[in-house]
């Protein structure tokens, strides 16, 4: 963390941190949390001191987790799963030739509210509707109809009251 100061009244905060200290979620919950007793001492009241869960609560939940039907459940789903799913266009590429690319693009408003109406009406969010597609494309591209791919989440457990905070 680190505050650079522009001129006498502008200041610029820049925070940077690895996920696995931090994770999407956990950055907006302190984030809001930030600001909020930001805008406190600037209006000269005293801060919240707003407690979140203790990570103890998430260690003691994860102790009391079945380990086997969990193994159980996972063997089950990826049961018959030959092959892993190759990336379309993806050439092999050697440990000591990796080159790293960084692509950027904007869609219009109109595909972006097109993509969210259409997430809507199947009742799902559009990072769903992506992991839809990314599927079909995998399937198609790889000739198949199991595909098996991951993806990032918070993991945070709905049985933990207060857990999003």
């Amino acid at each position: 963390v680190a505050v650079f100061r522009l001129d006498a009244d502008q200041l610029y905060l820049v925070w940077s941190n690895h996920h696995i200290m931090m994770d999407g979620w956990s950055m907006g919950v302190l984030m809001k949390s930030l600001f909020q007793n930001y805008e406190a001492l600037r209006a000269g009241r005293t801060p919240a001191n707003g407690q979140g869960k203790p990570y103890s609560d998430y260690i003691k939940w994860l102790g009391k987790q079945d380990n086997e039907e969990a193994e159980s459940y996972w063997s089950e789903r990826l049961a018959g799963f030959e092959q892993p799913s190759v990336l379309p266009g993806r050439l092999p590429v050697k440990k000591d030739e990796y080159v790293n690319k960084e692509y950027s693009f904007t869609w219009d408003e109109t595909l972006v509210a097109r993509i969210q109406q259409t997430a809507n009406l199947h009742q799902v969010t559009g990072p769903n509707l992506f992991q839809a597609v990314w599927g079909i494309v995998l399937s198609k591209y790889n000739f198949t109809d199991d595909v098996v791919f991951g993806t990032v989440v918070s993991g945070r457990p709905s049985e933990i009251n207060g857990i999003e905070t």
